[in-house]
């Protein structure tokens, strides 16, 4: 990484990220906060898996390397993808969306504990797939799920997972999402 930039290196569970990972191209981030805060994504393993991630500023101004903050299940032991789409200001809440094997992606909050981060699943409307987008720091998330008939509807969550869909204009058949 260029100096005052980001480091995108592939990251390995098993070892301490200070001792060399070697440096791979499957990052992205997608949101920042006023306080340099990045949220993305990070391929962590050789057959393809991404795992949420985010890159807090330090006092020098850089960011090093990401810290993983969730998986596609929390044992880390399935292959897919963890997507954190949205940081809130404080840099404790991303909002985002999980999958194992790429299929019936699940929108979800993720929070830092302190001493790691926990994931709460936000359910869709009795559709297959949603996705969070943004979030607040009272960890409330806004993003969109499908229904039963697969019309994706925005929604609002709170960041236990109680989901209210946001009403639309006209009939209530068409699809709305929430974005940031």
């Amino acid at each position: 990484a260029s100096p005052g930039g980001l480091c995108v290196k592939k990251w390995y569970p098993e070892r301490n990220a200070k001792t060399g990972p070697e440096y791979y191209n499957g990052t992205y981030a997608y949101d920042i906060n006023n306080n340099g805060d990045i949220v993305g994504s990070a391929r962590i393993n050789n057959w393809g898996s991404y795992w949420a991630v985010i890159w807090k500023k330090n006092n020098s101004g850089s960011w090093g390397f990401p810290e993983n903050i969730g998986g596609p299940d929390p044992q880390g032991t399935s292959d897919g993808y963890a997507i954190a789409k949205g940081v809130s200001s404080s840099g404790s809440y991303a909002a985002g969306y999980y999958t194992t094997y790429g299929i019936n992606y699940r929108p979800c909050v993720w929070a830092d504990t302190g001493s790691g981060w926990s994931r709460t699943n936000i359910p869709t409307f009795g559709g297959t797939s949603g996705y969070g987008q943004s979030v607040n720091d009272s960890g409330e998330v806004v993003g969109y799920s499908q229904n039963a008939s697969g019309i994706y509807r925005a929604f609002y969550s709170t960041s236990t997972g109680v989901v209210t869909e946001l009403e639309s204009f006209g009939d209530g058949n068409g699809y709305s999402y929430a974005y940031k």
